[in-house]
Parts: structure tokens; C-alpha cells; sequence
């Protein structure tokens, strides 16, 4: 976990046994409703965005895990609000295809 006011970063993350890095950036929600992200100004294609669907208590978590570069190249993937120019996101159900994605890390699926 980053300490202080690192811009953009929640976690790092290394593989010892690659040698692989990863700059880790996480979006949360309690419900499912939409995750507040501006593609044009905050994502970088270089990190990896875990999105985090807490749910209610007794509804198991969802992860979706995207490359940066995803979210930037591919913006048609993410529903029609991730450009909105006044309140970007994505809703959970545009993130369907990436849920466990763990594979962007290096583990098995």
C-alpha cells in the first residue's frame, strides 16, 4: 500500500518470481451503481484498475481487474457513461468481461 499522498496509486505490487511490477489503482462501491472514473484525465494505461463491488453483507465481493490501456483503447467496452463529460464511470455490468480477470497479474485463472 502506498503511504502519504501518492496521485493515482493505491497499491504496488511485485511478482518475485517474474521480477514483475505492478502499479495498482482501486475503485470501490458499497452497491452496485456506477464507478466514478475519468478515462481522458486520471487513467494511465501503464496501471492496473481493480474494481471492487463490496455488496450488501452475506453477497460475496466482485472483482473486475482492467488493464489501463484497456480502459483507454477500448472505451466502447465500457458503457456509454465513461465519457460523460459530467460525471464519468463505468457500471459494473460494462466490467462483466473483466470479472477475476487475475490473469493481468500473472496468475492462473
Amino acid at each position: 500500500m502506498t503511504l502519504g499522498n501518492a496521485k493515482a496509486v493505491d497499491l504496488l505490487a511485485y511478482r518475485e518470481d517474474t521480477g514483475q511490477q505492478f502499479v495498482v489503482q482501486v475503485k470501490t462501491l458499497r452497491t452496485n451503481n456506477v464507478f466514478l472514473i475519468n478515462r481522458r484525465d486520471t487513467i494511465d494505461p501503464a496501471h492496473v484498475y481493480v474494481f471492487v463491488l463490496l455488496n450488501k453483507p452475506g453477497v460475496p465481493v466482485r472483482y473486475f481487474i482492467v488493464q489501463g490501456s484497456e480502459l483507454i483503447d477500448h472505451p466502447e467496452k465500457f458503457g456509454k457513461w465513461i465519457d460523460d463529460p459530467k460525471m464519468p464511470g463505468i457500471a459494473p455490468r460494462d466490467l462483466a468481461e473483466f470479472e477475476n480477470n487475475w490473469a493481468v497479474f500473472g496468475c492462473p485463472e
